[in-house]
């Protein structure tokens, strides 16, 4: 039998060769690398509640996926993964740039992902990892160029907000973490919605749940923000 969870939890009150931090914060330059021999301690919130780096997704397999996981507990449930869930090799590397954020390399230092060009106007100085599971990269006056709140791929954690045209995606199979066929769209009506899709059109088959929030007398503006608890189980 195989088993897809979608979970989200919403708005309720590994590897490092090179790296330069304290808990929570993360100097510029510093960079996290896969190596044979080396198992070293990802980035950390202040509370250790949370950890950032490589994680081996599959034993089986020497590949790595760039992520964010719960640290204090057995599972170490991720719940953020950059990279669009693809997996990366031994000798691959994350690094924090002032020009372009965080930045994965494969070993032979090819670009495989990065977060988003910085502004024109401010470059990344650091960057804050707290202990709500959120990564931003700060400027030199602390302006927030960039969270990881604001991608979310298949998870939301406490006291982050999915807006109105905000989506999740289920992941193909426990170790592959690319977008699979489940969807949960909040739409710009106000609705709430479930539905599967086509993998490689993208195209968004008829919901299967609607929570049925739309509200004809106000079109559009009703619903702007997300915040329950919800656990979604497939089994087929």
């Amino acid at each position: 039998m195989f088993q897809l969870s979608l979970v989200l939890v919403l708005l309720l009150p590994a590897f490092a060769l090179a790296q330069t931090s304290s808990k929570g914060s993360i100097d510029v330059n510093s960079s996290l690398t896969i190596t044979d021999n080396d198992t070293p301690t990802p980035w950390l919130s202040p509370g250790e509640d949370f950890a950032f780096g490589f994680r081996n997704v599959n034993e089986n397999t020497d590949q790595f996926l760039l992520s964010i996981w719960y640290n204090k507990i057995p599972d170490r449930t991720i719940v953020w993964f950059g990279n669009d869930g693809n997996t990366v090799s031994r000798g691959s590397r994350v690094q924090l740039t002032a020009d372009r954020g965080l930045v994965v390399t494969d070993p032979k230092g090819k670009q495989l992902w990065n977060s988003g060009k910085i502004s024109d106007q401010a470059q990344v100085s650091h960057a804050l990892f707290n202990d709500t599971g959120n990564f931003q990269l700060l400027s030199s006056d602390s302006t927030k160029l960039w969270e990881s709140f604001s991608y979310p791929t298949d998870t939301l954690l406490p006291t982050q907000i999915m807006p109105t045209g905000g989506v999740l995606y289920s992941r193909r199979n426990k170790n592959d973490f690319s977008r699979g066929r489940f969807q949960l769209r909040l739409l710009e009506d106000g609705n709430l919605v479930l539905n599967t899709r086509e993998i490689l059109t993208n195209f968004a088959y008829k919901a299967y749940y609607i929570s049925g929030t739309y509200d004809p007398s106000k079109p559009l503006i009703q619903v702007t923000k997300f915040c329950l608890m919800i656990q979604v189980t497939y089994k087929f």
